[in-house]
């Protein structure tokens, strides 16, 4: 379920990456002028948070909406969806957090429903027992500004504020029925901090060629590497104490200063992507460089699952919520949205992380000798955070530009 649970975050990713790309190249531009529009946007998503609210929308499908669901976001069939659903919440946020080393993560999903309909009891009991999600009754018909209000007040509160504002202006209406949302925050401190005496202007190269100062932490302790030769890992992992989970960032480094493209093409499925992340010893570094990041990140996800092959939820005549409520309304429901925005900040102490998803329903090391290694981020690269004992991603990303 894991290897599927990677399949869908690569999924996602490539449909971002991809659409990044036609959007640095548009439509009756010259060659040259595309040379000059290339999109250094930097991109960061949880595709842990989309899941979580697809999985909940799936739980209320019938029919071939419901296969759909399960096939673009690679979950599993019937009962084991909700089930490992729930022992995913188990194992990620089951340990109480008693050691103030360990990371900080919290995961909240909530339902907000037009409170003139009714859950159906089954769909109202699996989100509570498997997803923790309260249903909430709101008057979006007469009240949908202060329902949506509600709802970005939670993920505000669910993401420590790092995500205020999830649904914008006009995303509820009194056609809104239901809003399923999702919000995750993960904060860690890196088991081997760097020091901020030691960061300095360093020149990182962008994706156009041209080349831009921005804050270089630097170190000279022991990490983890692993030299792939068309690129290199970086893992960096994050204090635990006594702490069972073990989450570390991976950062993703090209060897060609434009080769990122070459390495998202690259790790086509989960297989190589956890060959990618496999057998990365500790090793002392020669040069390390690691740019200091901030992104922040919103996306409407409609347009990218429906490449991914989903598009019944979104087809009021097709969609089939009918598991969802009782009475004939179940049978015109459909999704008309879904927005995610996810927030990362990468520096000396370690990494702050957010994400939250809606969809909104519309009428250890081994001691290996070996030579030191460079590592210097000084073009684009790819990253991802990731609970290594399970192998659940929560964040995945890449770096154009550290400097916006």
């Amino acid at each position: 379920m894991i290897h599927d649970q990677t399949s869908f975050t690569l999924d996602l990713y490539k449909q971002v990456w991809q659409q990044q790309q036609q959007e640095s190249k548009p439509q009756g531009s010259s060659s040259t002028d595309r040379e000059e529009q290339h999109n250094e946007k930097n991109v960061v998503l949880s595709p842990l948070s989309i899941a979580m609210a697809m999985a909940m929308a799936a739980a209320g499908a019938k029919g071939q909406t419901l296969e759909q669901l399960t096939s673009v976001v690679r979950l599993p069939n019937g009962s084991l969806m909700h089930d490992f659903a729930q022992q995913l919440n188990s194992v990620l946020l089951g340990v109480a957090r008693s050691d103030p080393r360990a990371p900080e993560l919290s995961l909240a999903n909530g339902v907000w429903v037009e409170q003139s309909l009714k859950l159906r009891g089954e769909y109202k009991e699996i989100i509570e027992k498997n997803y923790g999600a309260s249903a909430r009754p709101v008057d979006f018909k007469n009240k949908a500004q202060e329902s949506r209000g509600l709802v970005n007040s939670w993920v505000a509160e669910a993401t420590k504020k790092k995500i205020e504002e999830l649904l914008p202006e006009g995303s509820v209406d009194p056609q809104t029925r239901l809003i399923l949302a999702s919000a995750i925050y993960f904060k860690g401190a890196w088991q081997k901090q760097l020091d901020p005496s030691q960061t300095r202007d360093g020149i990182f190269h962008l994706p156009s060629g041209k080349t831009k100062e921005v804050l270089m932490m630097r170190s000279s302790k022991k990490h983890f590497i692993k030299n792939h030769g068309s690129f290199k890992v970086l893992r960096l992992p994050y204090q635990r104490g006594d702490d069972p989970r073990s989450f570390s960032m991976y950062v993703l480094l090209p060897a060609e200063l434009q080769g990122l493209p070459a390495l998202v093409s690259s790790l086509h499925d989960a297989e190589s992507m956890g060959n990618a992340l496999a057998g990365i010893h500790e090793v002392e570094v020669g040069d390390f460089q690691l740019p200091k990041f901030k992104i922040s990140l919103g996306v409407q996800a409609p347009e990218l699952l429906k490449r991914m092959g989903l598009d019944l939820a979104f087809s009021p005549p097709h969609a089939d919520f009918s598991g969802m409520v009782e009475g004939s309304p179940g049978d015109d429901l459909f999704i008309s949205d879904v927005f995610h925005k996810a927030f990362v900040e990468v520096n000396e102490e370690g990494t702050e992380a957010a994400a939250a998803s809606a969809a909104v329903v519309t009428l250890r090391a081994l001691n290996v000798q070996m030579e030191p290694e460079d590592f210097v981020a000084d073009h684009p690269f790819m990253f991802l955070v990731r609970e290594d004992a399970t192998g659940v991603v929560l964040f995945v990303g890449h770096v154009n530009d550290p400097s916006v």
